[in-house]
């Protein structure tokens, strides 16, 4: 029988306030089920931003929505340079790291995260939540279906999720608990009767913060959001503007910082806000800051030109740069381990194109890992050892759903993430620290590695993206006053050529009981 979807279309005019405009129906076909209410975030000129949600009643699939780029194929490697806009493409690096695909099915997923390395959660469309209890294989542990849309969760223990969203008959925005592990979970917590949920953080077990998708909202709890009592409406943008991507709520300090039309800043775990235009002059999409000083803001659009971006600022969002990375697509979530490696991942669901991007230099070089031909938004990381860390990734195209994960060298204490006490990871003293050269490495050269006041006899590992140790250096005297240097010719401990890639050169206190850990340096081999 015919059906009616009622599309809810925001513009934005060519002045700083979002202006609500029309609903726009269209008849679509249907097998008989109840009416699904579709939003169409757009900006100036009908710049179309994001359609939610992509599966259900009443939703067309790709190339039917109106203004839906299919988009650009997307090359093989490295950035590419949208048509218009401030445009400042990155350097593709030679390598990036390696991602293995986990998990293949139809779901259309929304966000991912991680309590441990082998503990997690996905969410997804249509009533669905997934769980993996190996950090590896990923199981369906909630199929509600329509008209049940989750949109975002936070895994605090194997046992404790939480996960937000909508219902898309009443047009709440709901919350559900399970505390078994997704064994059981609570009936639907109202937290607005009237506006959809996406994303949640909680920077610990009492302060927790939700976004809406349109109005400019966002809700706070200080005491763990059990019930729709303690969630209260925060009017965090003034303009009404919406949010979009993932969002940072650091635990140290319980600032929040959150982006979309405006980017918006809290400094009292979200009770109130400050509020700026976008870092971008057509918007924002997706932040992260690992910490006060250091942060990157995403972005992109699906309507021509098709196209995304990532901008970082080192003063807090003081200053920003301008696009540092140039995408065919949007990029939808930030996560960065500390002012140097980070990802940026993205896609156009209808365009079924989209891709997982790294940086390990801040953002001044990307490299575009992973083809995955489907819009990633869900990013969440876990530590696996004292040396290496997991990145997990969730997203889809139409009928397909993946999560992706790789794991990176990465020592505990590198950031202040693996410290919450701390707001800024200390620099490495002088007397340890390691200079490079020539870096990247040119075929057939050497690396030097040179610790200008450590001790002859001090060990330095090779170490690869997958926290692998390829080679053992020593360090001998120098003949600069108290340095000393190692050299590494590109091979591995059997005298093999090292595959081209990103390595970490580990020095070692020369005799320190279980390898005491004194600097870390990057060496690219091409």
């Amino acid at each position: 029988m015919a059906m009616h979807a009622r599309f809810a279309l925001r513009f934005l005019l060519p002045i700083a306030a979002l202006i609500l405009v029309a609903l726009v129906s269209s008849v679509l076909a249907s097998s008989g089920a109840s009416t699904a209410v579709q939003r169409m975030v757009a900006a100036a000129g009908g710049t179309l931003v994001d359609v939610i949600p992509k599966s259900g009643p009443g939703i067309r699939e790709s190339g039917a929505i109106a203004g839906a780029s299919s988009g650009p194929t997307i090359p093989a490697a490295g950035p590419a340079t949208p048509a218009a806009g401030p445009a400042t493409p990155a350097a593709s690096l030679t390598a990036g790291f390696p991602w293995v695909l986990q998990a293949q099915n139809d779901a259309v997923f929304t966000d991912l995260s991680m309590a441990d390395a082998t503990h997690g959660f996905a969410s997804a469309e249509l009533g669905r939540v997934y769980r993996t209890t190996d950090g590896a294989t990923w199981q369906l542990v909630m199929n509600i279906g329509f008209p049940h849309y989750w949109y975002g969760v936070h895994a605090f223990t194997a046992d404790s999720v939480f996960i937000t969203g909508f219902q898309n008959q009443t047009g709440a925005g709901i919350a559900r608990w399970s505390a078994n592990g997704g064994i059981t979970w609570t009936a639907d917590i109202v937290i607005d009767p009237a506006n959809w949920l996406t994303i949640n953080q909680f920077a610990d077990r009492q302060h927790g913060v939700a976004t809406a998708i349109g109005s400019g909202l966002t809700y706070v709890t200080t005491n763990g959001g059990a019930t729709s009592a303690d969630w209260t409406r925060v009017l965090a943008d003034p303009t009404q503007g919406w949010f979009a991507g993932n969002f940072t709520f650091m635990p140290d300090n319980l600032h929040v910082y959150v982006t979309g039309i405006s980017f918006c800043q809290s400094t009292n775990g979200g009770l109130s806000y400050s509020r700026r235009p976008s870092i971008d002059p057509v918007f924002d999409g997706g932040v992260c800051f690992p910490d006060v000083m250091r942060g990157w803001t995403g972005g992109g659009q699906i309507s021509a030109p098709v196209s995304g971006w990532v901008h970082r600022t080192t003063d807090g969002g003081a200053t920003w740069s301008a696009r540092i990375l140039n995408t065919p697509y949007p990029i939808r979530s930030l996560l960065f381990l500390d002012g140097s490696l980070g990802f940026a991942i993205g896609g156009n669901y209808f365009g079924a194109v989209g891709g997982i991007w790294s940086t390990t230099d801040g953002g001044l070089a990307w490299n575009l890992d992973t083809d995955t031909g489907c819009e990633m938004k869900g990013i969440d990381w876990a530590r696996v050892s004292s040396d290496s860390v997991s990145v997990w990734c969730a997203g889809s195209r139409s009928n397909l759903g993946r999560i992706y994960r790789t794991t990176v060298y990465f020592p505990s204490g590198t950031s202040a993430a693996d410290d919450p006490a701390v707001g800024e990871p200390s620099p490495p003293p002088p007397a340890t620290a390691l200079r490079v050269a020539p870096n990247p490495v040119r075929a057939g050269e050497s690396v030097r590695i040179a610790a200008p006041l450590a001790a002859a006899g001090a060990t330095l590992d090779v170490v690869d993206a997958g926290g692998r140790v390829v080679r053992q250096l020593t360090f001998v005297a120098s003949g600069a006053a108290g340095g000393s240097e190692a050299v590494w010719d590109g091979r591995d401990a059997r005298g093999r050529a090292a595959a081209a890639g990103i390595y970490h050169a580990r020095l070692v206190a020369a005799g320190a009981a279980g390898g005491q850990r004194l600097a870390v340096a990057i060496v690219r081999l091409p």
